[in-house]
């Protein structure tokens, strides 16, 4: 318990000097800079935002252990939120020279949407960033009793699944 307390404690304060990051770089964006620098910046931003989410993330798991943030399931339709996630996620791909497929049926679980939202997000980020070429499909299948949710790297396109 006091393990999870620390860990809380740590990454709140830890998450803001990466909103001060986030701000500064967001700052750094609006100024007029030499070409070779635009990319660096970009670069910081998507390292703020990254290290941001893991804080976030971090913070959340340590609520969840230490009994102070309780786990709030209810029906949610993955296709809709896959979708909502693989857009927002396009641009980085893109950025990579991938191409990002979403591939599933229309399913849905019973599960706390804000869990599972940044838990594909996460997914979905380490699938684009250890790509280097090809596709990313991010998708759900039902697996007996279960679904999955799978974020898959490809290195050979191919036609869609």
């Amino acid at each position: 318990m006091a393990k999870s307390r620390f860990l809380a404690a740590a990454s709140h304060d830890l998450r803001q000097p990466v909103h001060s990051l986030s701000l500064l770089v967001g700052t750094l964006r609006q100024e007029p800079l030499p070409d070779t620098a635009r990319p660096i910046v970009d670069h910081i931003g998507e390292a703020v935002r990254t290290l941001g989410t893991l804080f976030s993330s971090l913070l959340d798991i340590s609520r969840l252990d230490a009994g102070v943030m309780e786990a709030r399931p209810r029906a949610v339709a993955l296709r809709p939120l896959l979708a909502r996630l693989a857009e927002e996620a396009r641009p980085l791909a893109q950025a990579k020279g991938l191409t990002l497929h979403l591939h599933g049926p229309a399913l849905a679980v019973r599960t706390d949407p804000v869990l599972l939202e940044r838990i594909v997000r996460n997914l979905l980020s380490n699938a684009i960033r250890y790509t280097d070429r090809g596709r990313v499909v991010l998708g759900c299948r039902r697996r007996g009793a279960h679904i999955e949710v799978q974020g898959l790297c490809c290195t050979n396109p191919r036609a869609d699944p």
